[in-house]
C-alpha cells in the first residue's frame, strides 16, 4: 500500500471513529431532549392545574366580595329607608320643642323683667319709707 492509500485508509478510519461518535452524540442529546420534553409536559401540567386552582380561587373570591357589597348596598338602602322617614318627623319635633322652649323663654324673661320691677319699686319703697322713717325718729326699715 502506497503512502496515499494509508492516508486514505486512515482518513477513512477516523471518519468513521468520528461518525460513530456524532451518532453517538445525537442519540444522547435526542435523549436529553426527550427528557425536556418531558419535564416542560409535566410543568405544562402543573401550571394549567395550578391556573385553574387559581381561577377557581379568584372566581370564589370575586362572587363572595359582590355579594358582600350587595349585602352593605342593601342595608345602607334600609338605614337610607328608615333615616328618610324618621328625619322629617325628627325635624318637626325638634323645632316644634325649640318653638316651645323660645316661647317659654320669653315667658320667663318677662316674668324675671316683672320681677325686676317689683323688686326696684319695693326698693325704692323701703328708701322712701327710711327716709321718712329717719325723719320721724325710727331706727329701722319698715316691714
Amino acid at each position: 500500500m502506497t503512502r496515499t492509500q494509508e492516508a486514505q485508509q486512515k482518513a477513512a478510519e477516523a471518519a468513521a471513529t468520528q461518525l460513530v461518535s456524532l451518532e453517538q452524540m445525537s442519540k444522547q442529546h435526542d435523549d436529553l431532549l426527550g427528557r425536556y420534553d418531558d419535564a416542560l409536559g409535566h410543568a405544562r401540567e402543573l401550571f394549567t392545574q395550578l391556573d385553574d386552582r387559581l381561577g377557581g380561587t379568584l372566581d370564589l373570591i370575586i362572587d363572595r366580595v359582590q355579594q358582600y357589597n350587595a349585602g352593605v348596598e342593601q342595608n345602607f338602602r334600609v338605614i337610607m329607608e328608615q333615616v328618610n322617614g324618621t328625619m322629617p318627623a325628627m325635624g318637626n319635633l325638634l323645632h316644634t320643642a325649640t318653638e316651645e322652649l323660645k316661647e317659654q323663654i320669653e315667658e320667663l324673661s318677662d316674668t324675671l323683667q316683672e320681677l325686676r320691677t317689683v323688686v326696684r319699686k319695693r326698693g325704692s319703697d323701703g328708701d322712701n319709707a327710711e327716709e321718712s322713717g329717719s325723719s320721724s325718729g325710727s331706727t329701722g326699715p319698715r316691714r
